[in-house]
């Protein structure tokens, strides 16, 4: 009898052990969202496992993190670089739109989930434009939606991106500067800005050191919007 209670309990601990290591290792839930053929789609994503209703006028990668923190969640947008480069028929496709060899939008999720920061974080691709600026007001359209569905506060709002991606984002603030609370902006020149952008034109390869840097983004999730 006494052995059977040890196995009982060594069978529990072992259960609890592989459910913290499992806990350990569990990436944030990624949904990629394909807009239609005409680039407008209304496409159901489930955050707290409350559907709420966003409009995706162009594909994204959409990756939710801390979702069961209570409140209103922090967005941030990752905009790729290579704009001119783009493919549509992969949207995580590695070399066409820049959105995995460019680690820095994961050191931003890393960040957020170690933080413990309640987040989404949408990494749209640039599929109608050679250019950021052409999707200036698909962007802002997505920004609203997650504010009007009651996921996301309108006051911590944030843009980021690199090389191409860094361009836009000076674009979009500025034609926006009532939406973003901060941004950060890297491998590209630097432009004068309506909110808050950090800014770096080191270009290094996939890495864009500067986003893996922990002071820059606690700069830049500091910056509330009023």
């Amino acid at each position: 009898m006494k052995n059977l209670l040890k196995l009982v309990c060594y069978i529990c601990l072992f259960a609890a052990f592989c459910r913290y290591v499992s806990s350990c290792d569990k990436k944030p839930a990624e949904t990629v969202v394909a807009a239609s053929d005409s680039l407008s789609a209304a496409d159901s994503l489930c955050i707290n496992s409350q559907p709420k209703s966003i409009v995706y006028n162009l594909p994204c990668r959409v990756t939710d993190i801390n979702p069961q923190k209570e409140g209103k969640a922090l967005l941030v947008f990752f905009l790729h670089g290579g704009c001119k480069e783009h493919k549509l028929d992969n949207i995580l496709d590695t070399k066409g739109n820049h959105l995995m060899w460019e680690s820095a939008n994961d050191s931003i999720k890393n960040y957020l989930g170690k933080k413990g920061i309640k987040a989404v974080v949408v990494e749209p691709v640039c599929s109608k434009a050679d250019s950021w600026a052409g999707h200036a007001a698909d962007i802002k359209q997505i920004a609203d939606d997650y504010v009007a569905s009651g996921i996301a506060d309108a006051s911590r709002i944030y843009i980021t991106g690199t090389s191409d991606g860094g361009v836009g984002v000076f674009d979009i603030v500025n034609r926006y500067p009532d939406v973003f609370a901060a941004g950060i902006s890297v491998g590209c020149s630097k432009r004068d800005a309506a909110v808050p952008v950090a800014h770096s034109a080191e270009h290094s390869g996939k890495n864009f050191d500067y986003m893996h840097r922990t002071e820059a983004l606690d700069s830049l999730f500091a910056n509330v919007r009023k």
